[in-house]
């Protein structure tokens, strides 16, 4: 088991979640890293930022690297912004061509220049799947701010196209993973598993919920063969 380990993510990694209650984002005390590296006992360096795409994520472990990080493993859990829209250039002109924030060929060119920095600076790449998107949620999220909900549909041809979007993604990472021979911690399996894995994710259908991050901790917990009772855990399917 690695006893150094550097976090290249984003807010899904970092524990981000949508507080109802509230209206706002805030961080679970408990999130997927957070309670797992008490529980590892490793040392964390924690490179995930919110909003972090995989462009920026290479420019900011390319710095990190530059300054003298070192880790036995490097945990990569990236996609989930690379693939969104400008949804209010989308209401606006449906009928247009429009790019997500990293197109899937350069998102696969940055996960491939990050495994060669971890590699050629002795880290073992470990890839996360991405959690599945709710599309009902995130459709009724992003436009909830007066963006036409008819023009973003009239764009997507169906709703179900935005979770296929994302799941691109995912599969990109999967298949790079295969490629190199890379560990793949699927938490993507994990909650479409559950009856309605919807339920482990927050209102605006991106981010894992308090439940969703406990799937999380049970996958990671599996993959790293930790006991879940060290961690707190109750047993899931």
């Amino acid at each position: 088991m690695p006893e150094e380990v550097c976090v290249l993510g984003d807010s899904v990694i970092l524990g981000v979640v949508y507080d109802e209650d509230r209206g706002r984002y805030s961080v679970l005390r408990d999130g997927a890293v957070t309670s797992l590296t008490r529980g590892l006992g490793m040392r964390v360096h924690n490179l995930a930022r919110m909003g972090q795409t995989s462009v920026e994520a290479r420019a900011r472990l390319e710095d990190a690297i530059r300054e003298g990080l070192k880790a036995d493993s490097l945990l990569i859990e990236l996609g989930g912004n690379d693939c969104d829209f400008n949804w209010a250039e989308v209401g606006a002109d449906p009928d247009s061509d429009h790019s997500p924030r990293i197109p899937v060929p350069v998102f696969k060119d940055a996960m491939a220049d990050i495994v060669r920095m971890a590699a050629s600076n002795g880290m073992a790449p470990i890839f996360f799947t991405l959690p599945p998107l709710a599309p009902d949620k995130f459709f009724d999220w992003v436009t909830k701010d007066g963006i036409s909900k008819e023009n973003v549909m009239r764009f997507l041809g169906d709703l179900s196209r935005i979770y296929r979007w994302q799941e691109l993604y995912s599969l990109a990472v999967m298949k790079l993973a295969s490629e190199i021979g890379a560990p793949l911690i699927d938490i993507r399996e994990r909650f479409l598993m559950q009856k309605n894995y919807e339920d482990a994710i927050c209102l605006d259908g991106i981010h894992p919920n308090a439940g969703g991050h406990t799937l999380m901790k049970k996958t990671i917990s599996d993959f790293f063969g930790i006991r879940s009772a060290r961690l707190g855990l109750p047993a899931l399917a």
